[in-house]
């Protein structure tokens, strides 16, 4: 692991104010994968490692407000963590970003028809590939 050291300067719109003086310090740890992406990022745009980590928690914190809590944030992170070999990365995250669509849009019949039919495709292919029959729902 390694540490990240941010400085976070509260920005002030118009007047200063006794908190746009102000700055704090956050220590995060990273791992060095993702240390070596961000630095790698900051290098490709020219900035600052400060800079790249910035954008990347204000992203990050906005997709965690839109998500209304840290778990469901975390839950949703989790959607895209793993990825295979066997299909591109862009495939695979065209089919998270459809059912994150379908997912947060969709009325619920059209969400519990699209369940449906994913856990049973999956259980058909475990079943093939393990040669163990999968556990039917209900």
């Amino acid at each position: 692991m390694i540490f990240l050291a941010l400085r976070i300067v509260p920005r002030s719109r118009g007047e200063k104010s006794a908190l746009s003086k102000l700055t704090h310090q956050l220590n995060v740890r990273v791992s060095a994968d993702v240390y070596e992406r961000i630095e790698k990022l900051a290098r490709k745009d020219r900035r600052t490692l400060g800079e790249v980590a910035r954008m990347i928690m204000e992203g990050a914190l906005q997709e965690a407000e839109r998500n209304e809590s840290l778990a469901r944030f975390s839950d949703s992170r989790t959607l895209g963590a793993p990825y295979s070999t066997r299909v591109s990365e862009v495939t695979q995250e065209q089919v998270r970003a459809g059912l994150r669509i379908i997912f947060e849009n969709a009325p619920l019949p059209v969400v519990e028809r699209v369940t449906e039919f994913i856990s049973e495709r999956a259980a058909r292919y475990q079943e093939a590939n393990s040669g163990v029959p999968a556990q039917r729902r209900g």
